[in-house]
Order: C-alpha cells, then structure tokens, then sequence
C-alpha cells in the first residue's frame, strides 16, 4: 500500500523572495530526496529558458528589461518513477507557490514539511503587505484627507460657508471622496513598488533587490513621522 506513488498539488499563497543560496538549499533537497534537477524560467520580455544546473541560473544576467517573471524546478528520479515540480510565480497580481509531487506515500509528507521549511525561509518580513496590498492602501488613503480635514476644519468651515445651503456639504464630500481615491490609487501604487510580493534576486536582481532596501527604511521613517504627526495633532 505504502509503495505506492500518489499525487499531490498544493498552492501557497505567501511573498517569497528567492536568491542564489536559498535556491541552492532548495535544490539540494531535491537532489538528495529525488533525483536530477533542470529549471525553466520565463522573463517579462516573452522568453523562456531552459538551465539544466542551479549555477547556471544564478549566472544568468537578468536586466530589468528582462528580469524573471517566474521559475520552476523540476526533479526525476532516475527510473522516473518519482518527480517533484516547485513553481514560483504570480497569479491575478498575487504571489503563489505551486507544489507537484508523485512520490510513494509514505515519503511524501516528510518530503512535504521540508519543503515547505525552504520556502518559509523565502518568506520576507512584509509577507502580509504584499499579499494585502488593497486593504493596507485603502487604510492608508482615508489618512491624509481627514487629516487635512482636522488640521484645516475652520478654513473649510469657511469655504464651505460661502456656498449655498446644501450646495457647500455636497462639494465637500465629492472633493473628499475624489481625493481619498486618488490617495488609495498612490498608496497602493506605493505598496507594491515597495514592498513586491515575488523578488527573484538572481543575477543583476540581486542588485536590484539591495536597492530596494533603502525604500523600506525610508518609508518606516515617514510612517513614524505620521503616527507622531497624527498623536501630536490628537494630545493637543
């Protein structure tokens, strides 16, 4: 009963990002649990290659006009009776992570649990930004306009006193509304160039990547600024 090969698929649905020593440890497992291990991966200007070993696509220079889109590793025992297929990639705007294995049951949730070990450690710090970019930035876009509203309510009281009966409330609210769905639109532009949900820091990615970092501090350093902005505006 045990001998037997079974199917598994799974999808995580979690940020990862992916640099030569984490593939490395990744491919290691699979070499070692199945057997041989070739990888494909598809770039955004609409080309497909095709790397029989994990050094080989560590050194595959990647510049931004043809950075990597998504990767898969595949592994083949060699009877070819077993086979594992790991695929990074984005659907819908989300990050996933698809598992496929055919391997003998009784191996295959050992297998499982060490895999998805190697990819907890893919998970970055702002795996729950990323895979939220929507709600985070809609909390965000009501911030601004209604501390504009507090910090300039007379000066709006004012304006707004100028207007017809009814007529100043209405455009007040569409001037509410309409800046609040811009805000959105710029937080969550933000979010995702920020924080990106899949980061392949392979090749000149990796630079990229390091780059990237600088904008994290950066942007910690304004939300400090607001949440003392907004406590000042309330002690006082």
């Amino acid at each position: 009963m045990y001998d037997q090969n079974i199917h598994y698929s799974e999808h995580l649905w979690n940020s990862f990002v992916i640099d030569g020593g984490k593939l490395k440890n990744l491919t290691n497992l699979l070499q070692n649990r199945i057997g041989n291990v070739t990888f494909s991966a598809d770039f955004v200007h609409g080309v497909s290659r095709r790397f029989e070993t994990v050094g080989d696509l560590i050194d595959y220079e990647n510049p931004k006009s043809k950075e990597i889109r998504n990767i898969s590793l595949h592994a083949k025992s060699d009877d070819l009776k077993t086979s594992a297929m790991i695929l990074f990639f984005r659907a819908s705007g989300l990050p996933a992570i698809a598992i496929r294995l055919d391997v003998r049951e009784i191996v295959l949730f050992k297998l499982l649990d060490e895999i998805k070990d190697v990819i907890r450690g893919m998970r970055p710090w702002y795996d729950v930004l990323s895979r939220n970019p929507v709600l985070y930035s809609c909390g965000n876009s009501l911030l601004f306009p209604l501390i504009g509203v507090f910090w300039f309510k007379g000066y709006l009281q004012e304006v707004i006193g100028t207007f017809e009966d009814g007529s100043g409330g209405r455009i007040f609210r569409l001037i509410l509304a309409l800046s609040t769905l811009l805000m959105w639109f710029l937080f969550y532009k933000l979010l995702v160039f920020v924080f990106p949900p899949t980061v392949f820091a392979i090749g000149q990615g990796k630079a990229r990547f390091n780059r990237m970092k600088w904008r994290h501090g950066l942007l910690v350093s304004v939300i400090l600024g607001l949440i003392f902005f907004v406590m000042k505006l309330v002690i006082n």
